[in-house]
């Protein structure tokens, strides 16, 4: 079974991995409907996506929540072809994930760019499944 792990927003970051866990590769796409019909175009066995919690305050203020409708875009096409998704918060799975890549010091204070971010997300869960080893 083939892993996806995905951290969505604008500009979406996607790490895939082999059954044994090990990367396979990792990239982001720019754009919401870009990203979606690539996602259509792939077979993984599981998903692994970063959950998006509104958190209130005035950064969400009168939006329409792009990245929930993107995470619900993907909850569909994985319905469709019957994937099965592993949500994630952000917090401390990708911190932990940065550990586990020794990359952690790196981006410590600083924005994690969307693909590192999903790479971390997908290296957390396969870890802690004991699916990639050490």
């Amino acid at each position: 079974m083939q892993y996806l792990a995905i951290d969505p927003g604008k500009r979406t970051g996607w790490a895939s991995f082999d059954e044994e866990g090990k990367s396979i590769e990792f990239g982001a796409i720019q754009g919401y409907d870009k990203f979606l019909d690539w996602l259509e175009t792939q077979h993984p066995g599981l998903l692994i996506v970063e959950q998006y919690r509104n958190r209130g305050g005035l950064t969400n203020s009168f939006s329409d929540m792009p990245t929930s409708q993107h995470i619900g875009a993907i909850r569909r096409i994985a319905y469709k072809k019957k994937i099965p998704i592993i949500y994630q918060e952000p917090s401390p799975c990708l911190a932990i994930g940065l550990r586990f890549l020794g990359v952690y010091k790196t981006y410590q204070g600083k924005h994690v760019p969307d693909e590192i971010s999903a790479l971390a997300h997908g290296t957390y869960y396969l870890r802690k499944q004991g699916i990639q080893k050490v």
